[in-house]
């Protein structure tokens, strides 16, 4: 991953976290999760920035996204395998609520017009249709686990040094305590 990124994490079934930890080269480095901004800021950038994503966090109270569809779109020689979510007026109001507060960060650099929220599960060959359908029968036996209480947001941070792990800044929601 080039950049830093603004996401919320989540929590997938064990057999899904596997494929994404083997098919997607940032699935060893931060957790799964919806991306709001990528990329955003840079790493002297993060003391000034944390103090308006904490104020930020505290205005939303926390809210489900669930699961609404497998997916797939291709990108170059890939195909990026996704878990689209269901549409949910806070995950919209959040997103819009970061991009507005932070428009010298727009996602994607501003490259689409429209930003689907989904979590990555794979980065495939694009000629790799047999792996999608490993990928949407575990999906299909685990679709009722596939629901989150959103809770955080969380700025991960890429190191100057060359495999190292990133940093990660958690920003908590209202009313929720973090250890």
């Amino acid at each position: 991953m080039q950049g830093n990124a603004l996401i919320i994490p989540v929590q997938l079934p064990e057999p899904l976290e596997e494929i994404r930890q083997q098919y997607d080269p940032v699935g060893c480095t931060i957790p799964a999760h919806i991306t709001v901004s990528f990329p955003f800021g840079d790493h002297p950038e993060v003391p000034r920035v944390s103090p308006q994503l904490l104020s930020l966090a505290q205005q939303f109270e926390p809210f489900a996204v669930t699961f609404h569809q497998l997916s797939q779109f291709d990108q170059g020689d890939q195909a990026i395998v996704i878990l689209k979510l269901r549409r949910s007026r806070h995950l919209i109001q959040l997103f819009h609520r970061v991009w507005t507060e932070f428009p010298q960060y727009p996602p994607y650099q501003g490259q689409h017009q429209a930003v689907i929220p989904h979590i990555t599960i794979a980065r495939l060959p694009a000629s790799s249709l047999k792996m999608f359908g490993s990928v949407s029968q575990v999906v299909q036996k685990y679709q009722a686990q596939l629901s989150w209480r959103v809770t955080q947001l969380m700025l991960v941070v890429n190191r100057e040094v060359i495999h190292e792990p990133p940093l990660q800044f958690v920003f908590p929601f209202a009313g929720i305590s973090m250890p």
